[in-house]
């Protein structure tokens, strides 16, 4: 039973697709957020 639980939590999480989200995959929303996000480090540089 908790084999199939964990399973899906993890496709509830990684696979299934959100329509409040563009129906992409939580991971897939993630990446692309990530992707047009300046990071930290490179704003860091930026200012000094």
């Amino acid at each position: 039973m908790e084999r199939e639980t964990a399973e899906w939590v993890r496709w509830f999480n990684a696979d299934r697709l959100h329509s409040s989200i563009d129906y992409l995959s939580p991971i897939e929303y993630e990446t692309r957020y990530r992707e047009q996000r300046p990071t930290a480090a490179a704003s860091v540089l930026e200012v000094a």
